[in-house]
């Protein structure tokens, strides 16, 4: 289903600070400077090609037999141009996945277009060799002229391979993982452009010819770059974890009085700028940002796995409104696995999101059975409301969990229904002034909660059904929305 609403999908592309004719980076790591009227192409998913992950990081899949990407002129609507025919040259570079030993790349390497706009008498073809390199084509003249560079065993090694074509003046290199294979200089005569599409993948003007591959990022500059500002390797999940422990998230403060909102890296809002910026949520363990169902969230899977909430200006733990009148609203969208996956039979064990003590605080917890509890602390006795929701989790694949205390009053939601509440004895609330989590509370052993986290708010108010945070978009409304 993902693939039949992506083919034909528009695929923005942002221009970067080098004169590039396009950079599909843009869906990895968007360039805040460059605004919407900035982008000069698009990339066009044709056949089963699809946007998936691979090894944690986001990226295309052309493995099908008809996958390919066409670009686009976004102003035009006409294939982009490339330096093929200037004096400065060009250079194409793209970061692939294939697997171990050539997977089902073929022995002929014109069979294995990695990027091309080339036609019978003229343009270019970077290719893939099965036994590892690459072959990077230009045609002058009606003459098909090829510089094979040999890298036998690169594919699947490291995952990754970076592989390049560059054109200076008549010299025609290639490159495999950052190094210069071979070189040869074109005859001294004019270049003439191809003229028609311009694709990565598959090129459909051939038959039988393809590249079963995954597409992590791919650049065309309209000057030949040298070593040192090829495209850089994308990070290995490892390297991603050991970047995030620690890591601060920016969170933005919406409309409503938020203590803070998670919602910050799913969908940033314009308005708002850093100077806006008012709290932190700083991964802890292996916490890790990733993907799941397509929607990027935070991975809290890990036994050591937590945020922890800091305001941006003290530094100190967030303030929420537990001991105030008006009270205040947590909510979180999780995905559990069905069934309720590994959480505990015991709900304290569960902590989704607290700000709690011994003596004083709150806490929003998980039932493994389905629904949640919403716990206040006050004078040291231990307030608990129950809401059951058998069989909740893992059903819609995303569940809202929310709680609200209003002057005395402590509710819990889920799925944004009603299921419990109670009153508070009639007495000093005392807030909590230790940490705030979401996730395990390293507080306390053998509690955490193995989820996904994509969204959650706690707003210095009371917020009624109608102002929960939405539903996370499904991919078919992602694609709509695009």
């Amino acid at each position: 289903q993902q693939q039949q609403q992506q083919q034909g999908a528009v695929l923005p592309l942002l221009v970067g600070e080098q004169p590039l004719a396009f950079s599909l980076e843009a869906w990895r790591s968007v360039d805040e400077t460059l605004g919407a009227s900035s982008t000069k192409a698009f990339a066009r998913c044709l056949g089963s090609a699809a946007l998936t992950s691979k090894d944690g990081l986001p990226c295309v899949d052309l493995t099908g037999d008809d996958a390919a990407l066409e670009l686009v002129d976004a102003v035009q609507g006409t294939p982009l141009k490339d330096g093929f025919a200037t004096a400065h040259g060009f250079t194409v570079e793209v970061w692939v996945h294939v697997e171990a030993a050539g997977g089902r790349l073929s022995r002929d390497a014109f069979r294995n277009p990695l990027a091309s706009r080339h036609g019978n008498a003229s343009g270019w073809e970077l290719r893939l060799l099965r036994s590892g390199g690459a072959v990077f084509l230009a045609t002058v003249e009606g003459v098909h002229h090829e510089v094979e560079g040999l890298a036998p065993g690169c594919w699947g090694k490291n995952g990754w391979t970076h592989v390049a074509g560059t054109l200076e003046n008549c010299r025609l290199r290639v490159f495999v993982s950052g190094q210069l294979l071979a070189e040869q200089c074109l005859p001294d005569a004019p270049r003439s452009p191809f003229e028609g599409p311009f694709y990565i993948g598959r090129n459909p003007v051939w038959n039988d010819r393809g590249l079963p591959c995954f597409l992590g990022a791919a650049r065309v500059a309209a000057a030949t770059l040298d070593l040192g500002s090829f495209l850089p390797e994308p990070p290995t999940l490892q390297q991603q974890q050991q970047q995030q422990q620690g890591a601060v998230l920016p969170l933005l403060v919406g409309e409503q009085p938020l203590a803070f909102s998670l919602e910050a890296w799913r969908s940033v809002d314009e308005t708002l700028g850093a100077s806006s910026t008012k709290a932190f949520a700083r991964c802890l363990g292996s916490a890790a940002l990733t993907s799941k169902d397509g929607l990027p969230c935070v991975d809290l899977t890990g036994d050591d796995a937590a945020l922890e909430l800091v305001d941006a200006v003290q530094g100190t733990p967030l303030k929420d409104g537990f001991a105030t009148a008006h009270g205040f609203t947590v909510e979180v969208w999780v995905h559990v696995e069905a069934a309720g996956g590994r959480l505990s039979r015991d709900a304290f064990r569960n902590p989704l999101a607290s700000r709690h003590g011994n003596a004083s605080g709150w806490e929003l917890r998980l039932l493994r059975s389905g629904g949640a509890v919403f716990l206040a602390t006050v004078e040291g006795v231990h307030h608990e409301v129950e809401g059951l929701a058998p069989g909740c989790w893992g059903k819609n694949g995303w569940t809202h969990v929310a709680g609200t205390l209003e002057n005395c009053r402590l509710r819990v939601f889920v799925s944004g229904q009603l299921l419990a509440e109670q009153c508070l004895p009639d007495a000093p609330r005392s807030p909590f002034e230790g940490p705030f989590y979401i996730g395990r509370n390293p507080v306390w052993n053998d509690r955490g909660l193995p989820c996904f986290l994509g969204a959650a708010r706690v707003a210095a108010a009371t917020l009624d059904l109608g102002s929960f945070l939405p539903e996370p978009p499904t991919l078919q409304q992602q694609q709509q929305q695009q």
